[in-house]
């Protein structure tokens, strides 16, 4: 859980600091969308964190 947190922590800093770049560049945006995609986040969040179950009947 502590390697994804650190995962989270650096693409939200990544994230940020594009949002904050005036103007916004295309290659930083994909690097952040490499970073993602090399530490495995997405996979590791549906990993750590289960899935919501709907309620019956919805």
């Amino acid at each position: 859980m502590k390697r994804l947190l650190d995962d989270l922590e650096l693409v939200l800093v990544q994230i940020a600091q594009y949002k904050s770049a005036n103007p916004h560049r295309a290659e930083e945006l994909e690097l952040i969308e490499h970073s993602i995609e090399r530490r495995g986040v997405i996979g590791k969040l549906h990993t750590n964190i289960p899935a919501r179950v709907a309620p019956a009947g919805t």
